[in-house]
C-alpha cells in the first residue's frame, strides 16, 4: 500500500489486517468477523472496500483515526460477494453484487465511530496539538484515543484507577484525571511514570474528583470534590485543591463560606488568565478569586444564579458559555448564555433548544456545539443563527468537544464516542431552506420520491423515479 510501507491480508476466518512493514510484529484488525471478500483499493491506496455480509459495503479510510470503524455503505437488497471500483478522480466508488452496479459519491463528510467504547463518558477533552482525543468513561479508566492514522490504537492510562473527570494540559504533555472515590493523577501522554495528587477529600465522597482544570501559563492545576449522595454536608469538604505542577505540592482553599450543606461540588472550573476561576454547578456560576495571603478566603462573584450550571471558557479567555436550568439537580438545561467576560454582558441563544446537556466552543470561538438528551447535536455560530443539525446519536448527549484545529466535533451517546466532521457553517442549514430551495436540493442528491398510495396505512409510500444521473456529485 502506498509507498510500499503497509499491506493488506485476509484470513480464513475472514479477518481483515493492515500490516506495517516497519512494525511487522502485529498488525491493525479492520474485519473481525466472517465478510464477503476484499473488493478492492483506491489508487492512492487510502481507501478499502470490504464486502460484508449484513447486505452492505465496508468502507475504510487509512487517513482516518486508527480506531475509527468504516463507513457503512448499506443496500436494500442482498451484496454477496462483488467488486469494486474506485474512480481514478476520487469522487466516486462503484460496487457490484454480480446482478447490477451501484454508485456511491465519496466526497460528502461521513461520521465516525470510535471501536471499543462501550459505556456513558463523562467528559472529553481534545489535546492542543490535534493529536489526542482523552475520555473518561463510567467505571473505567481513561481511554486516549489518536486521531493520527500512523499512531497505535486506543490505549488505557495506567495505573488503573475509575475515571469521573479529566483535562488535558495545554501544552499536550500530560493529562488530569479525577477519579471515582476522590483521587487525582497526572499521567503524562508519551512515557514517565504517573504522579498522583493529594486532594484530601480521598475516601470522604461517594462519587468522587469531577471537575479538574490546568491554568493557560502550564503552572497550577486544580480540582474540587463532587458528591451528589446526598451532597457535601461536611464544611470542611467543600474545598477547592490548587496544585504547583513543578513540586507537586497543593493549597486547600476552603469554599464553605460561599457554599452550604445542599451544595454537590463543581460541575466545571476553568482558569482564567489571571488565576483566577470560574466554577460552575448547583448554584450557577462564580467567579472565584484566590487569595495570596496564606490566611486568606477565596472571594467570589455570582455571574449568574441557577440550580444548576455548566460552562465552557473560550480559548481566548474572552467568552463563557454557559448551560444552565432553573432546577437544582437538573438532568437538561433549558438556558443557553454566552458572556462576554471584557465588557460584563451576556446573550441567550435560542437557537439550540431547551433540552441540552453539553455544551462547548470551538478553538476560535466564534462557533457554539450542543448536544441534547434526544441525541441531537448543533452546529452555529456564536451570534446564535440556526446551527446545523447533526442527527443519529442515540441516548443522551453527555458529552461534545472540538478538536483545535476545527475539523472534528468528537460526541458521546448511548456507549459510542463518535467523531463528525465540523459543517460548513458559512452555508445555510439545510432543514432552513426555503420550500422550493429544498426540494430542488433533495431532487439533485436522490431520485426516491414520497408518492400517494391509497393501499398504504399512512397514505403514502416510498418510490423509486427514474435516475438520469448527476450533473454534480452530491454534497450535504
Amino acid at each position: 500500500m502506498g509507498k510500499g510501507d503497509s499491506l493488506i491480508s485476509r484470513d480464513k476466518s475472514g479477518e481483515v489486517r493492515l500490516w506495517s512493514l516497519a512494525k511487522p510484529a502485529t498488525g491493525r484488525i479492520l474485519e473481525e468477523r466472517k465478510i464477503g471478500g476484499i473488493m478492492g483499493l483506491d489508487l492512492e491506496r487510502r481507501r478499502l472496500a470490504v464486502a460484508s455480509l449484513d447486505s452492505s459495503v465496508h468502507l475504510w479510510d487509512f487517513r482516518d483515526p486508527p480506531d475509527a470503524e468504516p463507513v457503512v455503505l448499506k443496500r436494500p437488497d442482498p451484496s454477496y460477494g462483488g467488486e469494486a471500483a474506485f474512480d481514478s478522480s476520487g469522487p466516486w466508488l462503484a460496487t457490484s453484487n454480480g446482478f447490477d452496479v451501484a454508485f456511491w459519491p465519496l466526497l460528502s463528510p461521513s461520521m465516525r465511530t470510535l471501536r471499543g467504547e462501550t459505556r456513558t463518558v463523562y467528559q472529553m477533552s481534545f489535546s492542543p496539538d490535534n493529536r489526542w482525543l482523552a475520555s473518561c468513561p463510567a467505571g473505567q479508566p481513561a481511554h486516549l484515543w489518536p486521531l493520527a492514522p500512523s499512531d497505535e490504537g486506543m490505549r488505557i492510562l495506567a495505573p488503573v484507577q475509575p475515571c469521573f473527570g479529566l483535562a488535558i494540559h495545554p501544552a499536550a504533555t500530560k493529562v488530569l484525571v479525577g477519579a471515582t472515590g476522590g483521587g487525582a493523577f497526572l499521567y503524562p501522554i508519551t512515557g514517565g511514570s504517573t504522579r498522583p495528587l493529594k486532594t484530601g477529600w480521598e475516601g470522604a465522597v461517594n462519587n468522587g474528583t469531577y471537575a479538574v482544570a490546568f491554568d493557560p501559563q502550564h503552572q497550577r492545576a486544580a480540582a474540587s470534590p463532587f458528591d451528589m449522595s446526598p451532597a457535601i454536608r461536611n464544611p470542611n469538604l467543600r474545598v477547592l485543591r490548587v496544585w504547583d505542577l513543578e513540586s507537586g505540592e497543593g493549597r486547600t482553599f476552603s469554599l464553605a463560606h460561599l457554599t452550604d450543606a445542599s451544595w454537590w461540588g463543581f460541575d466545571d472550573i476553568r482558569f482564567a488568565a489571571d488565576g483566577s476561576l470560574y466554577a460552575a454547578g448547583t448554584g450557577g456560576v462564580l467567579h472565584l478569586i484566590l487569595p495570596s495571603d496564606p490566611d486568606g478566603k477565596v472571594s467570589s462573584e455570582t455571574l449568574y444564579a441557577a440550580g444548576r450550571a455548566r460552562l465552557d471558557l473560550s480559548r481566548d479567555g474572552r467568552q463563557l458559555l454557559v448551560g444552565a436550568s432553573r432546577k437544582p439537580g437538573a438532568e437538561r438545561f433549558e438556558e443557553l448564555l454566552v458572556f462576554d467576560l471584557a465588557a460584563r454582558t451576556s446573550r441567550r441563544i435560542t437557537t439550540h433548544g431547551q433540552r441540552l446537556w453539553a455544551a462547548a466552543f470551538d478553538s476560535t470561538g466564534r462557533m457554539v456545539v450542543t448536544g441534547d438528551i434526544d441525541g441531537v447535536l448543533r452546529a452555529g455560530p456564536v451570534t446564535g443563527e440556526e446551527p446545523h443539525l447533526l442527527l443519529g446519536q442515540t441516548g443522551v448527549v453527555s458529552a461534545v468537544a472540538v478538536s483545535p484545529d476545527g475539523r472534528w466535533i468528537a460526541s458521546v451517546g448511548g456507549g459510542a464516542v463518535q467523531l463528525w466532521p465540523m459543517p460548513d457553517v458559512t452555508k445555510p442549514p439545510l432543514h432552513t431552506l426555503p420550500h422550493t430551495e429544498l426540494m430542488a436540493k433533495l431532487d439533485a442528491l436522490t431520485n426516491l420520491r414520497v408518492v400517494p398510495d391509497a393501499s398504504s396505512a399512512a397514505g403514502w409510500k416510498l418510490d423509486i423515479g427514474p435516475f438520469p444521473g448527476w450533473k454534480d456529485v452530491p454534497t450535504w
